[in-house]
């Protein structure tokens, strides 16, 4: 299930790692991506949430291109910490959005990225 926003957001500080992905790499990408574990061993605080920002090009539809989208998949921190090969400090883009929360098991998040793009 998703639930959509269109909204005005503001930067969140994330500690993430950053990935190229099409539809059928995105959710692998995702659980595999080590950033709790990395954060973890480098003493990182967490809000507790997950993030995974889109770099999408306007009008391009990077996802479904045959090289995919740059991703950054993370979760938001409380402070900045300095970035290395690993793992990066970033944040959000502020501005206009679209948020979307999906609830309940990987393989039907191909549902909400449907949800985004129609």
């Amino acid at each position: 299930m998703a639930d959509g926003l269109r909204a005005a957001a503001r930067t969140r500080l994330l500690a993430a790692v950053r990935r190229q992905a099409t539809p059928a790499t995105i959710v692998g990408l995702i659980r595999g991506s080590n950033v709790w574990e990395l954060m973890k061993a480098r003493g990182i605080k967490s809000t507790g949430h997950n993030v995974v920002v889109y770099w999408d090009e306007p009008r391009r539809d990077l996802m479904h291109s045959p090289q995919g989208i740059p991703v950054d998949i993370g979760a938001e921190i409380l402070e900045p910490f300095e970035s290395d090969a690993e793992l990066s400090c970033t944040s959000t883009p502020a501005g206009r959005c679209i948020s979307m929360l999906h609830t309940g098991p990987y393989d039907r998040l191909r549902a909400t990225y449907d949800a985004i793009y129609a």
